[in-house]
């Protein structure tokens, strides 16, 4: 350490600054280019690129068949760019991804025309797509594509399959987060507020929040296919591949994130295998339910799906139909045929985690247009959370073990009747006709909270999608009145309410309670005016709050088993 004095008029400031080694543990803020454009940051992402050649989970770059439709970028910066049709031609490209609109292409492929060559006029083109043009000649690629430009709904919608290999076989994706439209462009002073150092040693320092977090990334559930993913922010450059995030403006590697330890949250690295399983074609047989490792797996798999889900529901869609469609090919490069059927958004395999999503933060709104039915996460807009990601990894290892629990409380999918807006395309909305019958066991909600509300072995947790009603009051804040009303509301129905048990971890008889362990999850239903149908109102989590084993009183509870049409 050496010590440096400023003097000021009256005042003396003395700093300690280190002169020893550098320690790659030790992170240490970066100064980062205003400018985009700088070589530094085309550098910076060069050696990203390297980096991520170089690991054993990612990808190797390699020169692939283009998609049909593509746009050239010449070297030459005096020769425009053109959209072409591909024939057949192999290469590397790249993918750019920003918040647009609809399918809206500028230049559309006449029909049959192979040799199909539009030339793009730089002066006319969005800011935004003549910034990533830069960016990717800069870089060394020739091609770049785009779903605004490249292809269309039918298109999207027709053949999921060949969307996602056109996202997994990219090079890289360039998520343009600081774009906030077509025509915004990638290109922006960017400002980044720097800290003094501070501590005794002087190695730490204040941090804007966005600076090593990934809550200012916008994920996409098709980026998730992508090997490398180059996040432009407002703040710096975020890069992100399976072996996890790197950030421009800090020093260390954050390969805990990307690495799968956090199962509640989309991390690439849990969710890339699949899709390069799935862009290899590899035959994967489907197991038997009495088979641990193939349950392990499908399980696996599931959670690599529903991280996604609750990504994707953190954003919007410019038109309402579209969410389902918005997944289609996520949702065909995930099934492997082990998931079973495809049922607007959750997998018939597993039905109990498909049903077990709720709301983390503010209320869900219904869909202005029916996509899909209340029971699928895809009926509504708002950011929703797998209950499922937080269970025990081992627990339908267990089931599967000892099926008592399993023959008395858990569901089971009777039949699916559900009626595809396209018959030929599973993936896409579905209308407003579909329903499952399901096979569970019920008990009135009046009836349940009665019998264990003051037991001090249980504890309930209510969340209904569309109210606050049961929220904390002190992170939700509400007034008196609405609070009355609501609650006026909700007792006036609470006879007609009963709960359906979706999946528990603490009345396994042959297991004594531990920390580890003490739920029960259970859908909150409601009767429609048409006979026999029931609509999703919420879900309750019954947790065990003593050391006492519980499922001698969750047992006697008085629970009916019966079949219901879930609407």
């Amino acid at each position: 350490m050496r010590v440096c004095t400023v003097y000021a008029k009256s005042v003396v400031i003395e700093r300690l600054i280190f002169t020893g080694p550098l320690d790659e543990e030790v992170d240490r803020v970066r100064r980062i280019p205003v400018d985009l454009r700088d070589e530094k940051c085309c550098g910076l992402i060069q050696a990203w690129t390297a980096e991520c050649v170089a690991h054993s989970t990612c990808a190797k770059p390699l020169a692939v068949k283009l998609p049909e439709n593509i746009i050239e970028i010449p070297a030459d910066l005096a020769v425009a760019p053109r959209l072409c049709s591909s024939n057949g031609r192999s290469g590397s490209y790249v993918i750019l991804s920003y918040c647009s609109g609809d399918f809206e292409p500028s230049t559309q492929r006449e029909s049959g025309n192979t040799n199909f060559s539009a030339p793009l006029d730089g002066p006319s083109l969005p800011k935004t797509l003549a910034d990533a043009i830069d960016i990717a000649r800069k870089l060394g690629y020739q091609y770049l594509w785009t779903r605004t430009l490249c292809t269309s709904r039918e298109e999207w919608g027709s053949d999921p399959a060949r969307i996602a290999e056109i996202y997994g076989q990219a090079a890289l994706i360039l998520s343009a987060e600081v774009a906030d439209d077509a025509r915004s462009g990638i290109f922006h002073h960017r400002r980044v507020f720097y800290s003094p150092a501070l501590g005794r040693n002087k190695d730490k320092y204040l941090r804007q929040r966005l600076l090593r977090w990934t809550s200012d990334i916008e994920e996409s559930p098709l980026g998730d296919g992508v090997p490398r993913i180059l996040h432009v922010t407002r703040r710096q450059l975020i890069w992100e591949c399976a072996s996890g995030f790197q950030f421009e403006a800090s020093g260390i590697v954050d390969e805990k994130t990307g690495s799968g330890q956090i199962r509640q949250r989309y991390v690439k690295g849990a969710v890339q295998p699949y899709i390069d399983r799935f862009l290899q074609d590899q035959v994967k047989e489907a197991g038997g339910v009495g088979d641990e490792v193939d349950i392990s797996k499908r399980v696996a798999r599931l959670e690599a799906w529903h991280r996604c889900v609750d990504a994707f529901s953190k954003g919007s869609v410019s038109v309402p139909s579209d969410k389902l469609l918005a997944m289609a090919p996520l949702a065909s490069a995930i099934n492997d045929g082990t998931l079973g059927e495809y049922l607007a958004g959750i997998w018939s395999s597993d039905i109990a985690f498909g049903l077990a999503w709720s709301r983390p933060y503010g209320v869900l709104r219904p869909a202005t247009e029916y996509r899909a039915p209340s029971w699928s996460w895809a009926s509504v807009d708002g950011t929703v959370s797998s209950h499922a990601l937080a269970w025990p990894q081992d627990l339908m290892q267990g089931h599967a073990k000892d099926s008592s629990w399993l023959n008395k409380y858990q569901p089971k999918l009777v039949s699916q009747h559900i009626t595809l807006s396209h018959p030929q395309r599973p993936y896409r909305h579905v209308l407003n006709s579909s329903h499952i019958l399901v096979e569970g066991s019920c008990i009135g909600l009046k009836t349940l909270t009665r019998n264990l509300h003051g037991n001090e072995a249980f504890g309930l947790t209510l969340v209904l999608d569309q109210s606050q009603l049961f929220d904390c009051s002190c992170c939700i804040p509400r007034s008196a009145d609405t609070q009355k009303a609501d609650l006026d509301k909700f007792s006036s129905n609470i006879e007609h309410y009963f709960c359906m048990v979706i999946q528990g971890d603490a009345w396994r008889v042959e297991e004594r309670w531990n920390p580890r362990r003490g739920f029960c999850d259970l859908l909150i239903l409601k009767p429609l005016d048409e006979a026999e149908a029931l609509l999703r109102v919420g879900i309750l989590r019954v947790s065990v709050g003593s050391l006492t084993d519980p499922h001698t009183a969750f047992d006697a509870l008085p629970w009916e088993r019966r079949r219901m049409k879930l609407v």
